[in-house]
This record gives structure tokens, C-alpha cells and sequence, in this order.
């Protein structure tokens, strides 16, 4: 019986780090996602400067790609979630998980609970609303994206933009980068002449 008390910790402790774990990914890929919004409202209004326009957006035009191009950021920004990989974090859920089935009789109810939760974060598909939406007709823009962690979600709804489930940038935050998920895989922007970068 020790044994299987020894596990059953072992699943405890194990279980609450890495589910600690996937939410500390998720702040990091956000602050990323905010940090690159930053650093290309920067780039854009120095382009402003010396062109007198932003870039304009629309369908199939990268502005991301068009500054590194021209010289005004170093490398292409491309939302975070397509750079960044779970794999390892989802390897070793699956082995607790493994494990908690051989002892799930002797678990109490927090535990089960942890080990559901686990479970649902290392199966959890990344919804591909996750990229950023440009819009811009030469005289003012907006950059948004897609926060995921529950820490700083609350941004999207704090930062006087028109669109609550998108974090807005730029100059004018009433513009429509508004992005509908149409399947698991693809989306669609509101706004035809929106830029999507993925």
C-alpha cells in the first residue's frame, strides 16, 4: 500500500507542475504575441515617418515580411503558437495519465480532478484564430491578436479597442481585424482588405 500512496503523490505533485506548466507556455507565448505587436506598431510608425503611409493590408499581403524586406525589423513576426511546440509537455501528461489508469481506484476526488484537467490540457487543439490580423488603408491601422492565458485575457477587453476577443494595436482601435473560425483549420477575417500573418 505504501507503494501505491507513493504514486498516487508522485501523480499529485506531478500533475499540478505540469498543469502549472501548459499555463506558464501560454503567458509566454502571449507575451510574446504583445511584445511582437509592439515592436512592429514601432517599425510601422517609423515607416510612417519616412514614406508619409502605413503599408496598406489586404488579402495576401504580408506587412510583417515587407518591413524585414525593407529593412525596418530584423526577422518576420508571425504569431508565436506556430513556433512554439507542447510536444514534450504532452509526451509526459500522456505517461501520468498512463500511470493514474492502473491506480485511478485508490485516487481521491482532487486528484481525479487534476488528472481530468491534465487530460484535457494535453489533448487540447489550438484553435487557428491564433494569428495576426493587420488593417491598415495607408493612414491609420490595427493590429490584433488572439490572447489564450487567463492571466492577461483580461487585456483584450481592457485595451479600448472594439473587439473583445482580439488584444488591439495601432492607431485607430475601431477598425474591424475581427476573425471568424470557419472549420478546425481555417479562418476568415470580417474585413476583406484584412491582413492575416500567421
Amino acid at each position: 500500500m505504501k507503494f501505491i500512496l507513493k504514486i498516487l503523490i508522485f501523480l499529485f505533485l506531478s500533475s499540478s507542475i505540469l498543469i502549472t506548466g501548459y499555463e506558464a507556455v501560454k503567458y509566454a507565448r502571449d507575451s510574446v504575441r504583445i511584445l511582437n505587436m509592439q515592436t512592429i506598431v514601432k517599425a510601422l510608425d517609423i515607416f510612417y515617418i519616412k514614406k508619409g503611409y502605413y503599408p496598406v493590408s489586404g488579402e495576401g499581403k504580408n506587412v510583417s515580411k515587407m518591413l524585414v524586406e525593407k529593412d525596418f525589423i530584423g526577422k518576420e513576426i508571425r504569431d508565436p503558437v506556430f513556433t512554439s511546440s507542447t510536444v514534450i509537455m504532452d509526451q509526459y501528461a500522456n505517461n501520468l495519465l498512463h500511470l493514474f489508469d492502473k491506480v485511478i481506484k485508490f485516487a481521491n476526488p482532487e486528484l481525479k480532478e487534476k488528472m481530468s484537467i491534465l487530460k484535457d490540457l494535453s489533448s487540447e487543439e489550438i484553435p487557428p484564430d491564433f494569428v495576426i490580423a493587420y488593417l491598415s488603408d495607408g493612414k491609420t491601422f490595427e493590429f490584433s491578436v488572439k490572447l489564450e492565458s487567463f492571466i492577461v485575457k483580461k487585456k483584450m477587453i481592457e485595451d479600448e479597442g472594439n473587439d473583445d476577443n482580439r488584444y488591439e494595436m495601432g492607431k485607430d482601435l475601431n477598425l474591424d481585424t475581427s476573425i471568424n473560425i470557419i472549420s478546425p483549420t481555417e479562418i476568415k477575417a470580417n474585413n476583406s482588405n484584412v491582413s492575416v500573418i500567421k
